[in-house]
């Protein structure tokens, strides 16, 4: 906005002051805090963060599997999580039935002229095929098995400045560092080369707290759980 003030006399407006400009910030959004970094069964819905006067919410769902990315566009700020398509259960051979899909989702608000504005921070979320407890699922949360032609570990945990990651992948392919915080808010994302990856140290700018850190390539992901003290 320019914004001009001109102050009246005696009942007589005087000449406009010099203009100002004002900018004001773009709303954004993202999936609120208690669906961020959740497991959550196929038949939930999760919702975004409130923002006034938005005329609709596009959430934007990436899958860390296998890499696709869907837009779902509504009105309101939920997402039924069967509308995502790309979904898939595993059988994990002990009579249980478990979902090998984890998510980044964004949201950006639909504005007054019908546009989208910018995306939110991402959120991680884990959906669960509702068959089974995600307790029960038979996957040990600091370390969701992966193809043996993709494997990472991080060393040490708990850490207190930095850790290190160690790849094993027949693939020279990028990969994907993405960091997640216990409320599942994305808080570093970097892309590098397959070659080094053993080489770098990632979690400087962490927080003490504990993170999830998802690795992919190629379709592959390797899930992480590490605790900074």
């Amino acid at each position: 906005y320019s914004v001009e003030v001109a102050v009246r006399k005696a009942g007589v407006w005087e000449p406009y002051g010099a203009s100002c400009n004002i900018t004001t910030p773009n709303a954004t959004t993202q999936l609120r805090n208690a669906d961020c970094g959740a497991v959550k069964q196929r038949n939930d819905i999760v919702y975004a963060d409130l923002v006034r006067y938005a005329q609709g919410y596009r959430f934007k769902v990436v899958n860390f599997n296998t890499g696709s990315e869907q837009i779902i566009d509504r009105s309101l700020r939920n997402l039924y999580l069967t509308a995502i398509t790309d979904y898939s259960s595993i059988a994990n051979g002990r009579g249980f039935i478990f979902s090998a899909n984890a998510y980044s989702i964004s949201v950006a608000v639909k504005n007054t002229d019908g546009t989208y504005l910018d995306y939110g921070s991402s959120c991680y979320v884990e959906i669960s095929s509702g068959n089974a407890p995600a307790i029960a699922r038979g996957i040990d949360q600091t370390e969701i098995e992966v193809s043996d032609a993709f494997k990472a570990v991080a060393y040490p945990n708990p850490f207190d400045s930095s850790f290190n990651l160690e790849l094993n992948s027949n693939s020279t392919s990028t990969v994907s560092i993405a960091i997640y915080d216990m409320i599942g808010k994305q808080v570093e994302n970097r892309e590098i080369n397959a070659s080094d990856v053993n080489s770098i140290e990632v979690g400087t700018r962490l927080t003490t707290g504990i993170y999830t850190v998802v690795l992919s390539q190629d379709g592959n992901t390797q899930t992480l759980r590490m605790i900074k003290r």
